[in-house]
């Protein structure tokens, strides 16, 4: 780990001075957080010169190296900014501040990679963290509140971390032009922090966010954003407490190894509580199967899944003898492809299962495995059709004590021999979730195959 060391240094005297790697005994610092753009201050401005560099500079005209760099480096637009980070940091009694865009060396992939994976320790560990927000007014502004919760700084997926993982975080406004205004604390301003992000106010902070569901920490990142599409995946590890090499290239298999990642340290069947990115979370209320069968018409072929969706929609596919004809159903796996899937279940919490009934998972060459308790669901006219109510052992808290589960839909897939097919299932209707899925003791080892991407 490197730090700037934030001086004194008389005004306008500012020198970049980077300390390199520390080992165990790492001091007391500041960290910075904020957006990247144009003209940042790298590590390539700051580090230090190798002898070859000096020996260019070793003349009579009385320039040196360092001149020359701290020359060109005034001319980065993200100067300033840098400058007043060094000068907060000092201001409050710091001598060594961590700017990411200054401290991580990013032509090494290996020390690139050490870094994202030790982000979230670093933000966690430091005194203090400078939350900037470009173009943020006053507090005493009359569109504070507006410009605050709709700041770039609230959608970029890196700074979720950045919000959650320090012990204290301090906003500052950064106008286009003058010095920068604090605006509060993320203790004062944690309504329109938690009204912009999503985030329930007793959620901001790192002691209590980390016990909230995979499915509500999904949430935080779903509108957020990066640059890298592997980056959905990496700014979320430290949130989830794991760890894996970074493979820039992959593209959304980093997320699908995150979740797998996920699944090795955690039972939160929530994981599995998401819904097509590409469709709004709908809830379909379940029956069991049972053996009297009223005789299927437009108005109850749905009678054991009470989809009025779906039912309204299946009305004008009927033939004459009200036998319903159900479109194939697109088999997919239990694992998101984004973040996204999880916009809409914020507000899932899981019930865990019971001692006796915990269940691990395992990705093997036939897909998942996993255990767990399903309902058979019947459609009226159709007798080839089966398809199953998982449930996840999580769910919605409607009212206080009224606890009501949320399943998925799993079918026996149709796209293997009946000879390789035994135990073998797929998710469908990935654009609902289940409520109010009844309780079954019984669990059912399956797999389910991942769909390639």
């Amino acid at each position: 780990m490197r730090l700037l060391r934030t001086g004194p240094y008389e005004p306008g005297c500012e020198k970049f001075e980077l300390i390199e790697k520390f080992g165990l005994q790492i001091p007391n610092y500041a960290i910075l957080s904020h957006t990247w753009g144009e003209g940042e201050v790298t590590y390539e401005h700051v580090r230090a010169p190798t002898a070859f560099e000096r020996s260019l500079y070793s003349n009579d005209s009385g320039a040196t190296y360092e001149s020359i760099r701290d020359q060109s480096v005034r001319e980065c637009e993200a100067y300033s900014k840098v400058v007043a980070a060094m000068r907060q940091a000092a201001s409050d009694g710091h001598e060594y501040i961590w700017v990411d865009t200054c401290c991580i060396d990013k032509s090494s992939s290996a020390e690139l990679s050490e870094a994202i994976n030790s982000m979230y320790k670093w933000y966690e560990r430091a005194e203090v963290c400078y939350a900037i927000l470009d173009g943020v007014p006053g507090p005493d502004a009359a569109n504070f509140e507006t410009e605050f919760k709709t700041s770039r700084w609230f959608t970029r997926g890196w700074t979720l971390q950045e919000l959650l993982a320090p012990m204290h975080v301090v906003f500052f406004g950064r106008p286009l032009t003058g010095p920068w205004i604090m605006l509060g604390d993320r203790i004062s301003l944690c309504g329109l922090i938690s009204t912009s992000t999503g985030i329930a106010e007793e959620d901001l902070d790192s002691r209590y966010c980390q016990s909230c569901t995979v499915a509500q920490k999904m949430s935080w990142a779903a509108k957020r954003n990066t640059t890298r599409e592997e980056d959905v995946a990496y700014c979320l590890m430290g949130l989830f407490s794991v760890n894996m090499p970074l493979l820039y290239g992959e593209g959304p298999r980093a997320f699908m190894r995150l979740q797998e990642e996920i699944m090795k340290i955690s039972d939160d069947q929530s994981i599995f509580a998401w819904t097509s990115p590409d469709n709004q979370t709908i809830f379909a209320r379940t029956s069991p199967e049972t053996k009297d069968a009223a005789e299927p018409s437009p108005d109850n072929v749905f009678e054991y899944i009470n989809d009025p969706d779906v039912k309204a929609a299946m009305g004008s596919v009927l033939d004459s003898t009200h036998t319903p004809r159900f479109p194939e159903w697109i088999g997919n796996g239990l694992l998101a492809t984004s973040p996204k899937a999880f916009s809409h279940v914020g507000k899932i919490m899981s019930k865990g299962p019971p001692p006796d009934r915990a269940t691990s998972y395992q990705m093997t060459n036939r897909g998942l495995r996993i255990s767990l308790s399903l309902t058979p669901l019947r459609l009226f006219g159709t007798r080839d059709r089966k398809i199953f109510a998982a449930n996840l052992g999580c769910g919605v808290e409607i009212e206080r004590h009224q606890f009501l589960q949320v399943g998925i839909y799993l079918q026996p897939t149709r796209r293997l021999p009946s000879a390789t097919n035994r135990n073998q299932f797929d998710r469908v209707r990935c654009d609902k979730l289940i409520w109010g899925v009844p309780e079954n003791n019984k669990l059912t080892e399956i797999y389910v195959q991942q769909r390639r991407i």
